[in-house]
């Protein structure tokens, strides 16, 4: 149990959260608490009086620690209160982790180690629970709006609904073809039934049978999952499952492929990226040799025939790369500007845009660094 010292300001609603934490309430029950009763009624207080019970500052603070206890409480933490070191003293705040080693060494007569399917449950609530407040933001609720109400296409009315297939029909439709009087005939059937195909959805293309924009139908499948829609950062390819054995190809289900998580240490450990594995590896020579490899290949990517004609660097520092030529590096790059959005826009001279003054640094610092790894 870590135990916490918060600095709360002297407010009616900063006793009633203690009260409340007095009954030991379960972690489900004080997020319901703190989202249903004890948020709402703080900001209506503020609002509602003439004169603000409290100050700005004071608000701000008391609201930003219950909505921070509100989304620990929805992952499985659980809250106490815990008696002051000094009597009089300012009231402690236990907390308790939902799945942490700590349990190992707790007394047998207290609370034993959760099993895995209910970390697990705890978990999937969190998330569904973190969904469901997205879903209930004003700018969600117009989009799905927008989506599902009927527009005319093509003579037609449809929406985002319409490219929803019926699980019954498809239910109906399988068990006829099961039904078949030869297995010939049934096996052409079930092979016929469905036909997956995958569409791009690009930012400039729409459905053929709807109108939509494809990366909005995509969206909006998106958020029928149990985990919140969060944009990620680097570069994303989207695609839609679609099925063409129905009419309108209804939507099958979605996917997506995008750039890898630069810094990810239990996939980097597995891997043997990280000194740790490299150190603890029983044969690291495969992995050196790898990594070499990937080396040698990154730096012979980097155009670099402005560096070597004006003595920046030498072909032997591509190789054995000296503390002096990496310090030459770093001085061209600081002598360089930042980057800035008239920078950015590139022509179609790789080799003169690579001159620039903003992908000279950028190419500099790179090199910098894989020359001296």
């Amino acid at each position: 149990m870590y135990i916490l010292t918060p600095v709360l300001p002297a407010a009616p609603a900063a006793t009633e959260f203690w009260t409340c934490l007095a009954a030991r309430p379960l972690a489900n029950e004080l997020a319901a608490y703190l989202r249903g009763h004890w948020l709402p009624t703080l900001a209506l207080d503020q609002t509602r009086l003439e004169v603000p019970s409290l100050a700005r500052p004071e608000y701000l603070r008391l609201h930003v620690f219950g909505r921070v206890l509100l989304d620990l409480a929805g992952q499985g933490w659980h809250f106490e209160a815990v008696a002051p070191v000094l009597p009089g003293g300012p009231p402690r705040l236990g907390a308790t982790p939902p799945d942490t080693a700590e349990w190992k060494n707790r007394p047998a007569s207290q609370a034993p180690r959760p099993a895995l399917s209910e970390i697990k449950k705890q978990l999937q609530q969190a998330l569904v629970a973190h969904r469901d407040e997205q879903l209930a933001e004003p700018a969600v609720q117009r989009f799905i709006r927008r989506l599902e109400r009927p527009r005319r296409h093509q003579g037609r009315l449809v929406s985002v609904r319409s490219l929803l297939a019926d699980p019954k029909l498809l239910a109906a439709d399988l068990q006829t073809a099961l039904a078949a009087p030869t297995p010939e005939l049934r096996d052409e059937r079930v092979l016929n039934l469905v036909q997956p195909y995958l569409q791009s959805a690009t930012a400039d293309a729409v459905d053929d049978y709807t109108g939509l924009p494809l990366l909005d139908i995509w969206r909006y499948c998106r958020h029928t999952w149990s985990l919140p829609f969060q944009t990620q950062p680097g570069r994303r390819m989207f695609y839609l499952v679609r099925d063409r054995a129905r009419v309108g190809h209804p939507i099958m289900g979605i996917g997506a492929l995008g750039s890898s998580v630069v810094q990810l240490t239990v996939r980097d450990e597995y891997i043997g990226w990280t000194w740790e594995a490299l150190r603890d590896c029983p044969d690291p020579a495969p992995r050196l040799r790898a990594l070499t490899t990937e080396l040698d290949r990154a730096i012979g990517e980097i155009y670099c025939l402005d560096f070597l004609a004006e003595g920046v660097l030498t072909e032997a520092d591509l190789t054995t790369p000296s503390p002096a030529a990496l310090a030459r590096l770093s001085t061209a790059a600081q002598q360089l500007p930042l980057a800035s959005r008239e920078q950015q826009k590139q022509g179609l001279d790789l080799v003169a845009e690579a001159q620039t003054p903003l992908f000279r640094r950028k190419r500099a610092e790179t090199l910098a660094g894989l020359l001296a790894a």
